[in-house]
């Protein structure tokens, strides 16, 4: 792979890592893109996997006296895991070319639901009905194209948690996800040495992406780097759909 590759990857990856430590959202949707435009999507998820995975234990760690209601903790356990193993499933069976377009239009769900960023909320008992579908959704997304944000994102954002209590949240759901996801895609033959060794060496930008965003992120406002973050990931859609149709 040419240098100037690597460095592009690198770097998403750093970005990924700071977003990540300011938000809480971040890594996949910017390092599954990018490692998916220069490789393809299944390298791209298993690559992104071991950092995911120590990430969100990290910030579950540190946010972990934050309170989530006990319905959400018990739909991210049963939902994410049985949605992974569906979307597990279609990763290792669906054309690449397919893969690559839904990666773009979960992306564009994403970048969508950014800009709107609606002010309403759910009730507590649509918000308790919602969970499992959410979770298992958010578990096939996670399992079929790296990136399960939308679905998080669309849900956490409309229950009315405050940002420790939400960043704990994501994170919990990402950790379990991916926990899931690997022993799933060892057993579907989509991670193997060559995978663990890349996702290993993706840790080295990531965490220091992570350092530098826990300290930018007092002087940087969130709003700001979420702006640079949706520009960048809209040439990036443009790109693999590109890829897609031609």
């Amino acid at each position: 792979m040419p240098i100037q590759d690597l460095i592009v990857i690198f770097a998403a990856l750093f970005v990924g890592g700071a977003m990540k430590s300011a938000t809480g959202l971040g890594l996949p949707i910017i390092g599954i893109p990018v490692l998916t435009a220069y490789s393809n999507l299944h390298f791209a998820i298993a690559v992104i996997l071991i950092p995911s995975v120590l990430s969100n234990a990290w910030q579950v760690w540190k946010f972990r006296k934050e309170h989530t209601p006990r319905y959400i903790a018990i739909a991210i356990f049963i939902g994410a895991c049985a949605g992974i193993i569906l979307g597990v499933t279609l990763l290792a069976y669906l054309p690449e070319r397919w893969l690559n377009l839904g990666v773009a239009l979960v992306v564009t769900v994403f970048l969508v639901s950014r800009v709107l960023r609606p002010d309403w909320r759910l009730s507590d008992r649509m918000a308790r009905l919602l969970a499992f579908p959410a979770s298992i959704s958010a578990g096939i997304l996670q399992g079929a194209t790296g990136i399960s944000a939308p679905a998080v994102l669309m849900y956490l954002s409309s229950v009315g948690l405050d940002r420790g209590s939400f960043i704990f949240s994501v994170s919990l759901l990402f950790l379990v996800s991916g926990a899931a996801q690997v022993p799933a895609m060892m057993v579907a033959g989509l991670l193997g040495p060559h995978q663990i060794f890349g996702s290993a060496l993706a840790l080295i930008p990531v965490v220091a992406g992570m350092w530098l965003g826990e300290h930018l992120g007092k002087y940087i406002s969130v709003k700001l780097f979420n702006q640079l973050i949706m520009g960048f990931l809209v040439v990036l859609v443009i790109k693999l759909a590109w890829s897609v149709f031609t």
